[in-house]
């Protein structure tokens, strides 16, 4: 895997996580980066499994896994990918796509709160249930290394708001107000 010459998704493999529309979207774009994923199987993975032992059957160079990283190889993968992708349909708070921020690597993420809050304007987003939409943000990222650039520098700037000094003094004044 060459320096910004692929996707990363990295997490668990669940249905809240829409790894098929994404894997989907990204067989079908317009980029030959291919898109790594990185995961356990989660929870009621069955379609997840199957359509991954398919890709495995069928030797594609476009999508591989990974079952396993330790922190230090799953890091040096997020710095070096050409953006994270996390088109959930769900999240609780988004904490892989902030990782991917404070790294200095653009996010495909999806339209939803959590992460449009945790990423901000630091991101490119795409309907979670569009697999059009998320294919458009792959064939984007793929093309258009300004925009990557921006996004880059606009993540920095954003995973700075969630720093664990900020998360520090805010915790902080919560509990001087509630003396």
């Amino acid at each position: 895997l060459g320096w910004k010459e692929y996707f990363l998704y990295f997490g668990a493999i669940e249905p809240k996580k829409n790894l098929l529309r994404t894997l989907e979207a990204a067989l079908t774009s317009e980029t030959n980066l291919p898109l790594v994923v990185v995961g356990r199987r989660g929870w009621s993975n069955d379609a997840e499994s199957h359509f991954l032992s398919s890709l495995e059957n069928q030797r594609t160079s476009r999508i591989r896994q990974l079952d396993y990283l330790t922190e230090t190889q799953l890091a040096s993968l997020v710095r070096c990918a050409r953006a994270t992708v996390f088109p959930s349909i769900y999240e609780g708070f988004g904490l892989p796509a902030l990782e991917s921020l404070t790294l200095g690597t653009p996010v495909l993420a999806s339209n939803t709160p959590a992460l449009m809050e945790v990423c901000g304007k630091a991101a490119c987003y795409a309907d979670p249930f569009d697999i059009a939409s998320i294919r458009e943000a792959f064939t984007r990222l793929s093309r258009d290394l300004a925009y990557c650039a921006e996004l880059r520098a606009a993540g920095i700037i954003q995973a700075q708001k969630f720093s664990p000094e900020k998360y520090k003094r805010n915790l902080e004044k919560l509990y001087k107000s509630l003396r």
